[in-house]
């Protein structure tokens, strides 16, 4: 599913213009998008928190020329699913 089928969806469902579903979506990801990165996580309960995990510098090895090169530390977005959604999506199909 892309983002369009999800501002067609929503959309449907609330009786609402597509311009407004599309509004509405990319307001929600702005949201999340400012909460993580200023608080540091966004919680879903019983979907998936949202965090940011810092990485220390490294260095690492080019492949193309077998050279160190070094990595500056760095924010790394991080998901986890909570149980209850792996269930749901581990749910035998009767």
């Amino acid at each position: 599913m892309k983002k369009n089928d999800v501002v067609n969806n929503l959309a449907a469902c609330q009786n609402i213009s597509k311009k407004e579903a599309g509004e509405i979506v990319d307001a929600i990801l702005e949201i999340i998008k400012t909460g993580i990165k200023e608080d540091g996580e966004v919680d879903f309960p019983r979907f998936v928190k949202l965090t940011k995990n810092y990485k220390d510098a490294t260095t690492a090895r080019s492949p193309k020329t077998g050279e160190n090169v070094n990595v500056p530390a760095k924010e790394v977005p991080k998901a986890k699913f909570s149980k209850a959604f792996k269930d749901f999506l581990n749910e035998c199909s009767e």
